[in-house]
């Protein structure tokens, strides 16, 4: 047998063709706009969905109280029946019912969220919001007429309306 010897092909697989760097950087800018645009829809429809299970919330802790405070005052009114039986005068029931009208009509203290709220103090957020748009706004200012650019920025404002959007959501829960 002859010995296999290996010549120069000229059949060799082609040499992949290297994108040129501004090419390469349109590219993952266009990526980054789509990836930013597609977090803002992703986020929205993630405080819709928070808003509406923190509103179910609110409406089952609603309907709990008002059937505790159903419940509480038929308690009262056994008691009070027979209490008349055992020796309660018309007076002391009369007293409790007096008692429970006052609390039932009082507004609940307001002194311990505004005692949060001062602690919290004011929230910074705005102005961070802020400066950041600002400063992406300045760093593509030079290429505003580029698309990918002008979706990023508007990008970035919306997420930055978001979370005021939700910072304000938060104060109003304080």
């Amino acid at each position: 047998r002859a010995p296999v010897v290996s010549e120069p092909a000229d059949h060799m697989l082609p040499r992949p063709q290297l994108k040129a760097p501004l090419d390469r950087v349109a590219e993952l800018e266009g990526q980054i706009a789509e990836g930013l645009s597609m977090l803002l829809q992703e986020s929205r429809q993630g405080i819709v969905e928070m808003r509406r299970g923190t509103t179910q919330d609110s409406d089952r802790a609603m309907i709990q109280a008002r059937h505790g405070g159903i419940e509480a005052e038929l308690e009262f009114r056994r008691l009070t029946d027979t209490g008349s039986s055992s020796g309660t005068t018309a007076q002391q029931c009369a007293a409790l019912e007096r008692e429970i009208a006052s609390l039932a009509s009082s507004q609940p203290s307001m002194s311990t969220p505004s005692m949060v709220h001062s602690a919290l103090g004011p929230t910074q957020l705005p102005n961070l919001v802020s400066a950041l748009a600002q400063s992406c706004q300045r760093q593509a200012a030079g290429s505003l007429d580029d698309k990918t650019i002008a979706y990023t920025v508007a990008a970035v404002h919306g997420l930055g309306d978001m979370l005021l959007e939700i910072d304000r959501d938060c104060q109003a829960l304080v």
